[in-house]
């Protein structure tokens, strides 16, 4: 195996391990609201959960992609060639999260807030992480 390729997906996966706590942290949050939601709705609708499921399954992928197609862009010699492969990534990863969520939506598999919520764990991640980084 390249051992350029290993370095970068041991990069991302060094960072999802990172992001574990935060995101079971906001994944706790996140059911509990939803199963208050459900209570006093007095609803059972089991979309709210697979929401949830399907929202933290894209999330790390779309992380996983966005890792891999930088350190793709990054390995090319011509900075033109690495702006168009970073473009080209970037265009491919949003076409493919967009597919995937009109899919589950059209199947009506999904909860629509539930499913996009999980998407800003990454960012909120990152939020926590470099203001707590500034305060010390």
């Amino acid at each position: 195996m390249d051992k350029k390729k290993t370095l970068g997906t041991g990069i991302v996966l060094t960072e999802l391990r990172k992001m574990l706590p935060t995101y079971l942290i906001l994944n706790g949050i996140l059911l509990l609201a939803c199963g208050a939601y459900l209570i006093i709705s007095e609803s059972n609708d089991w979309r709210v959960f697979t929401g949830v499921l399907a929202g933290n399954i894209a999330s790390t992928l779309n992380f996983l992609v966005l890792g891999l197609s930088a350190d793709k862009s990054l390995s090319r010699k011509a900075e033109k060639k690495a702006q168009f492969t970073a473009n080209m990534w970037y265009g491919l990863r949003f076409i493919g999260l967009f597919a995937f969520c009109v899919i589950l939506l059209l199947f009506k598999a999904v909860n629509l807030i539930t499913l996009v919520i999980p998407l800003f764990f990454p960012r909120i991640h990152y939020i926590f992480e470099y203001s707590r980084k500034k305060f010390d």
